[in-house]
């Protein structure tokens, strides 16, 4: 194999994990995948007690593009998520009506009793979501 070739595709393999739109989950070699759910559903060694949070209150917002990140129900009609989940370089400019919110272990599966359609976004006035511009705190960007 020539110098060029080997060249050429080192830099495809590397853009085209560099650029790839899939999200990769990794978990401790040491625990199995089913240690993860009993986690996510406080399941077995995991109930919520003193030890472990009840997060059953965590769920995955997910937009019709694709863009995924986890958020946590505070009260009846709000979830709070992080900004980098609903505005990021990759995704337009948010629309509610393009995200969803499950709350289920296995977003994947979950049944539509499970998913809430997410009617508005709010910003704290520190972030435009428009423009990924962030102020400072105190208001000096």
């Amino acid at each position: 194999m020539s110098r060029l070739t080997l060249v050429v595709t080192l830099a495809l393999l590397t853009a085209g994990y560099l650029f790839s739109d899939q999200r990769r989950i990794g978990k401790r070699h040491d625990l199995s995948w089913n240690s993860y759910y009993q986690l996510g559903t406080n399941y077995g060694n995991y109930a919520a007690s003193e030890n472990y949070p009840d997060l059953s209150v965590v769920g995955a917002l997910i937009s019709d593009s694709g863009a995924l990140g986890t958020a946590t129900l505070i009260a009846p009609n709000y979830v709070v998520t992080a900004a980098h989940v609903v505005k990021n370089d990759y995704y337009e400019i948010p629309q509610a009506g393009n995200w969803k919110f499950i709350m289920y272990y296995d977003f994947g599966d979950a049944t539509s009793s499970n998913v809430y359609q997410v009617e508005s976004l709010r910003c704290p006035p520190s972030l435009d979501i428009s423009t990924n511009h962030f102020q400072s705190f105190g208001g000096r960007g």
